[in-house]
């Protein structure tokens, strides 16, 4: 609510429905600004680089599937606008939560949709102390567990299946670490035992023995992490 369009935005996303209706979404990139307002250059490189959009070539995309699975690439949250025809309606569901810009591109993606990209920052997404991404909790983690297990149950990506059960398993082993970091140390040890079986099993058995530690020597542990 306090991210914003440049003036040209939503005609230059509008174009290429208007020139084929064969596109369902189309997206652009974004500059990064701060608190105040004022544009963060590094962080916007830092951002295109991180999803992926550094070295994507305006037009059609070739591999929405792979942009969406691998890099999370397609800004939905703030710089895309998609045919409202082109997802299923019953699937969208509550307990997507915050990760709701996500489970759209997967929707999207899943969906056989042609997608366009315009190689240009036409919006503004402001970074700040209170966002939601900064939030600690013991279940904040949970809702992507929620959207991969979903995934694999709807086959929406039959090839990508050993891609989606790996995100699986380490959004697992992440809230093991909330929850422990939180002294849930129960609550702790079920989600690392569903770690186990993608490649996580060492950070698992030592995520359930540190659960089983006193918790003064947790705290310990935990302070000692938080120092620079």
């Amino acid at each position: 609510d306090d991210d914003a369009w440049e003036p040209e935005f939503l005609e230059s996303l509008l174009l290429p429905f208007q020139n084929d209706p064969g596109v369902s979404l189309c997206f652009c990139d974004h500059w990064i600004v701060s608190e105040d307002g004022g544009i963060d250059l590094l962080g916007t490189d830092a951002n295109s680089v991180r999803y992926g959009r550094d070295i994507l070539p305006e037009g059609k995309i070739d591999d929405l599937e792979g942009l969406v699975l691998e890099k999370n690439g397609v800004p939905m949250a703030m710089a895309a606008i998609f045919r409202k025809n082109a997802i299923d309606i019953g699937l969208l569901v509550g307990d997507v939560a915050g990760a709701y810009d996500l489970w759209l591109s997967c929707l999207l993606a899943a969906g056989g949709n042609s997608a366009y990209y315009i190689a240009k920052r036409l919006t503004r997404y402001r970074v700040h102390g209170q966002m939601e991404s900064g939030r600690k909790a013991p279940d904040k983690n949970k809702n992507m567990i929620f959207i991969y297990e979903k995934l694999m149950e709807l086959g929406l990506f039959p090839k990508k299946m050993p891609f989606l059960y790996r995100k699986y398993s380490q959004y697992h082993f992440q809230v093991g670490k909330d929850h422990l970091w939180f002294n849930n140390p129960k609550m702790a040890r079920s989600y690392f035992l569903g770690a186990f079986g993608s490649g996580l099993n060492c950070k698992a058995l030592a995520g359930i023995t540190l659960s089983f530690l006193p918790r003064n020597f947790r705290i310990v542990l935990k302070v000692t992490a938080e120092r620079p």
